[in-house]
């Protein structure tokens, strides 16, 4: 779109890699609660 491109020409992209981020921290502020085998089965925990 930057380039001219229009939306609907643009052809859409879907990854195979998925990797899961989680920040106990931001949760807890936000009143939700990670459980364990959620934090362990993250390829990164933000502290």
């Amino acid at each position: 779109m930057l380039k001219g491109e229009k939306p609907g020409d643009i052809v859409s992209e879907t990854s195979s890699k998925l990797e899961l981020h989680v920040n106990p921290e931001a949760a807890r502020k936000q009143g939700i609660t990670l459980s364990d085998e959620l934090v362990k089965s993250a390829a990164k925990v933000i502290q």
